[in-house]
């Protein structure tokens, strides 16, 4: 009897969790995230830029490589991402836009990083 009733306890909490999943994909996405996305993009494009140069890596192929991940996680949700840069010695200049709909942010930063001996 017991094992029945874990068995019965079990299926209502996966049913409950399937619900659950399903009614948090279903709601709307609020324009506020477009917003928490480019500034989140922008700050890891700069996270990336400075690690690199701490780390002595190669910028250019780690911003290929967090263009390429961020990308992949906002294409799926219908974000349009457009990044390019230009490195310049220590000047790295980074144009950004990020868009769904109607809307778009759209910036472009100039990142001057050296290390001193």
């Amino acid at each position: 009897m017991k094992g029945q009733v874990l068995i019965v306890l079990s299926v209502f909490i996966a049913i409950a969790l399937l619900i659950i999943s399903i009614s948090s994909s279903l709601i709307p996405q609020s324009e506020d995230y477009l917003q928490d996305y480019f500034v989140n993009l922008r700050t890891e494009l700069i996270n990336t830029v400075d690690t690199s140069v701490i780390y002595g890596e190669d910028v250019s192929q780690n911003l290929d490589a967090y263009i390429q991940f961020s990308q992949s996680v906002l294409q799926p949700k219908g974000y349009d991402q457009t990044i390019t840069y230009n490195i310049n010695g220590d000047e790295y200049t980074i144009d950004i836009y990020l868009g769904k709909d109607d809307e778009y942010y759209r910036d472009s930063l100039t990142i001057t990083r050296s290390l001193y001996p």
